[in-house]
């Protein structure tokens, strides 16, 4: 008769009690539940059912629920950051205390939008949200957004039309100026245009240099360091006084605050001497003055046309 191996013998001894074993570990794992109970597959009492590690377990799972009041139950047991032993977080995108009455980003104001996602700038006060119309000078940002200021200097000249800035696109009006004359501009924002201006040249004016010229063996002389202005209605007089004479008295027009005046003084060498600019304020000019000498061949001597260019104060 054939004999069996010996150690063909020992595995078929052995296996019934190797699959006994491992069936028993299977029907372990198979049949652990979220119960209170610690099991021979458990680290800890329902530990896979911990799986954050937070101390709460799976509020999905019905066991669990069976087994746990709610204030163990873990609405998301992959994230140790979200059971209800926690404090809710605003606008972290997470339930952090497992309930949803205290939502992630609640509309405080009811006006539909959060603090949150939509960037309401302040959820206490209805009247404030994105897209919401700017009410200038309520003190309020109402769209949240800080483009649309709420006091915007358009002009950049220190005054909002909250300050009362009477034109807020133009930086010549404004309450801190005072009226110029003759630019059709209220410029100090009392709702009037030009209305305390007379327009008053006359008197002595001082120029920023001295004109000195001499030429004609000395027959032409200026030297003058002022003028002296006349002023009626549209006409104008400026008269400068060299050593000899000249320019004398130049004559013309005013249009707004542009002048031209000019003497001409005819002969075999005719002298024209002109005054040409505009007042910028009532105390000070721009002007050119021009000195010019025409005729025949030798008749004018060494003179030459000469322009200065002057600035005028008084």
């Amino acid at each position: 008769m054939q004999k069996t191996p010996l150690f063909q013998r020992f595995f078929v001894l052995a296996l019934p009690a190797f699959v006994m074993a491992c069936g028993q570990d299977v029907s372990i794992i198979e049949n652990s539940h979220c119960d209170g109970a610690l099991q021979n597959s458990e680290d800890t009492v329902d530990s896979p059912y911990d799986q954050d590690g937070d101390g709460y377990f799976d509020g999905t799972n019905a066991d669990c629920i069976a087994t746990y009041t709610e204030d163990r139950l873990d609405c998301d047991d992959l994230n140790p950051d979200v059971n209800p032993g926690l404090d809710e977080i605003s606008c972290d995108g997470f339930d952090n205390d497992c309930d949803d009455t205290t939502v992630d980003g609640e509309d405080i104001d009811g006006d539909g939008f959060t603090a949150c996602e939509d960037e309401d700038c302040d959820d206490l006060n209805p009247d404030i949200f994105p897209g919401n119309a700017e009410t200038p000078c309520n003190g309020v940002d109402d769209d949240c957004n800080p483009i649309s200021l709420d006091d915007a200097d358009d002009d950049g000249d220190g005054w909002t039309v909250c300050d009362q800035d009477c034109d807020d696109d133009e930086p010549l009006k404004n309450p801190g100026l005072e009226e110029i004359c003759d630019d059709n501009l209220d410029n100090d924002c009392n709702g009037e245009i030009d209305e305390v201006c007379t327009e008053d040249w006359n008197g002595t004016w001082f120029l920023d240099q001295n004109v000195s010229y001499s030429c004609a063996w000395g027959y032409v002389e200026l030297a003058f360091s002022t003028v002296d202005i006349t002023h009626s209605n549209a006409n104008l007089l400026i008269e400068g006084e060299g050593t000899k004479g000249q320019p004398g008295k130049t004559s013309g027009a005013l249009t707004g605050w542009d002048f031209r005046t000019e003497r001409k003084v005819t002969g075999g060498c005719t002298e024209t001497y002109i005054f040409e600019g505009s007042f910028v304020t009532m105390d000070q000019f721009e002007a050119d003055f021009t000195a010019r000498y025409t005729g025949g061949q030798g008749q004018c001597g060494d003179c030459k046309t000469t322009v200065w260019s002057l600035v005028g104060t008084r």
